[in-house]
Order: C-alpha cells, then structure tokens, then sequence
C-alpha cells in the first residue's frame, strides 16, 4: 500500500483487496447501477484469474478542494509480457462495461492528476503502458483523447433497451416483428412441451444448468476457432464461483428434460446484464436462443430499468434494443518501450482482419517449428 499526496489530491495504491480497500470502495460504488463496478465483483476476479496473471494494482484518489468528498476508483492489474511492464484496467474478459468507480461526476483536473499517477507508476514501478478496454465513462473518455500519449485502438456499441424510456411491447421494437413471427413458428415445430426455468433455488439444478453452460459455450468457441478460454480451468473456476454471487441470475429452456438452451448473466439494482448466453448446437435452426431470449425479455419487462446486452457488434443486439452507447478501448503510453508495443499490438490487429497476412504468418511459423 502506497500513500501520496499531490496539490488539492491524495491518492492511495492498495495491492490487495484488504479491508480498508473494501470499505472506501464499497461506500464508493453505493450509487452505481453495473455489476462490474462493484468490490465483490473484481475481488472473485481477481482471485480466480487475476493473480495469476499480475499483481492488484488499485489506485483510489480522493479530491480534497472544499471538501468535496470525491472518490474515484481505478480497478487495475499490472502484469508482465515479454520486456514490456502493462498496466491494465482488471476483469478481462468478463468485465464488458468498463469505467472509474467515482461517487460524483469526474472532471478534466481529475483525469489530469490520474495521468500524473501513470508518469509517477513510470519511475516507481516501471510502467511502460496503461491499456483500458470497454470504457463507457463519457467524461473519462473526453479527458484522455486529448492527452499527448493516447491512442485510440477500437470502438464498440453497448446496446441496451431501456424499459423506463417506453411502456415495454415488443411489436414496439423496430425490426423485431420480424424475429417474433419466427419464434412463434419454431415454437410450433416443436412437437414435445417447451418449458422455461427462471433463475432456480435448487443446487442440483444451477450446476446442472451451469454445466450445459460450459459444455455449449466449449463447443460455441471451438466451432467459430475464436479463443477458448474455458480450455483454462482458471476461467471456469472464476465462473463457477459465480453461481453463489447474489446478483448471478441462470435461465434454461427445456424440452421435456433436456436442456437446449441456457443463459448466466447478472441481475444487478433492477438492470439485468445479458453475458453468456449458450445452445445445443443440434438445435439451432429451431432458433432456441432466442426462444430463451423471449422468455427472459417477458419474464423482467415489469421489474427492470434495463436489459443491457454489454458490448458488441452483433446484429441480433441492435433489434432487441432501444438504446446504444459507445465503447472504447484505448492505450496511454509511458516512454518508447511503450509506443512500440502499441506498434505491436497495431500490427496484431492488422494481421488478424488480413487473412492473407494471417494464413501466411501461420504457415511461416509452422514451416520453421518443424
């Protein structure tokens, strides 16, 4: 733990998740609506996966100007790759929605006495790059683009539909007439009865659910050759300690007994957090994700702010949302060894859009491995 004090700020680095950091954090996030800003949440992360990729590196800064009580909490991890010393925002790859925990609004002096942190982490602990990903604080966001070293590297949508903007039918929602009709004709191709589990109390049935979850999910990123994490009992682990969270919410569709389709996502301050969503494979021109999908919209339309599909490109999102915010992921550079992994990671993402590039770096490796 490190203690420092700068002009009209002080701030405090902890390495652990210890008491203290707990009570300033969770007095901190009291006014927050995502799960992912919350102590408990990167706590279980960080136990599970974090540690075992870097160390905690949490800096909580606090404005002392007219007393304005004003905390702001910057959940990172600082790890090692190759020669290079990173620090990054903690969570990957579960946390989707991303931003600094604050009691009040964040100002440009805020952000400014931040980067300040970054130049001091420089001399202190070597830090050659800050990356951040899934940023949907719009004030951070507006700060740092006009620094020096920043470097934008990608943007995202974050869809959401907003029950409290519309009294909630789905006809309502453009373009998903269309998706509605062929539920209701998958639905009838159905000869056995179709039934639907709503976040079950029996602990036979969560595992079971859980386990059809990894089994689908397993499947899911072998099939589209997209990085499996759940080849990494860390991963799986980390997941599994989610079923005891109280905001972990787990849905099914059956058919008689068999589950075809399964959901884990987080019910959190009467906002609803759409993450895993899986399916048997066998079964997917029966559209039974979005049979599930459908359920789930139905059963929270009375009880919810927000249905918040996180981030992402996909086209089903855009149909079942009423709202849409931008999400950034963004690079701050501390010295050369820092520019030249942006470089780096430029080039990896040029690669992997080029799939000439791509199969032939591939064959390269190959070719020299044997």
């Amino acid at each position: 733990m490190f203690n420092y004090q700068i002009a009209m700020y002080k701030y405090k680095i902890f390495e652990s998740f210890d008491n203290e950091l707990e009570i300033i954090w969770k007095k901190t996030e009291l006014d927050k609506d995502k799960i992912f800003d919350t102590f408990d949440w990167h706590k279980s992360w960080h136990k599970n996966i974090g540690r075992l990729n870097g160390r905690a590196l949490i800096i909580v800064i606090e404005d002392l100007s007219n007393d304005s009580f004003k905390k702001i909490i910057f959940p990172l991890i600082i790890k090692k790759y190759f020669f290079f010393t990173i620090l990054e925002w903690s969570g990957y790859p579960f946390s989707d929605l991303n931003s600094p925990i604050s009691n009040k609004k964040i100002n440009q002096s805020d952000i400014d006495y931040f980067l300040q942190i970054l130049k001091i982490l420089k001399k202190t602990h070597e830090i050659n790059i800050f990356i951040a990903i899934n940023q949907i604080n719009v004030d951070f966001i507006k700060v740092i683009t006009k620094t020096k070293n920043f470097k934008l590297l990608n943007t995202s949508c974050h869809y959401f539909y907003n029950f409290k903007k519309e009294d909630f039918e789905l006809r309502k929602i453009k373009n998903l007439k269309y998706v509605i009709k062929d539920i209701q004709r998958q639905k009838r191709r159905f000869e056995e009865e179709i039934s639907f589990i709503n976040n079950p109390k029996d602990e036979k049935l969560k595992i079971k659910i859980f386990n059809k979850l990894i089994k689908f999910k397993y499947d899911q990123y072998d099939r589209n050759k997209s990085w499996n994490y759940l080849k990494y009992t860390n991963y799986i682990e980390f997941l599994s300690s989610q079923i005891n969270n109280q905001n972990i919410h787990l849905s099914a569709l059956l058919v008689e007994d068999k589950i075809i389709a399964v959901h884990m996502g987080y019910l959190y301050k009467k906002n609803f957090f759409y993450i895993l969503p899986a399916y048997d494979y066998n079964y997917k021109k029966l559209s039974v994700g979005n049979i599930l999908l459908l359920e789930l919209f139905e059963n929270f339309k009375q009880n919810l702010n927000t249905f918040d599909f996180t981030i992402g490109e996909e086209i089903y999102k855009a149909k079942w949302t009423n709202n849409k915010n931008q999400a950034y992921d963004f690079i701050f550079y501390t010295d050369l060894k820092g520019f030249i992994f942006y470089i780096f990671m430029l080039s990896k993402k040029i690669i992997k859009k080029s799939n000439f590039l791509n199969k032939n770096i591939k064959f390269i490796y190959h070719f020299f491995k044997k």
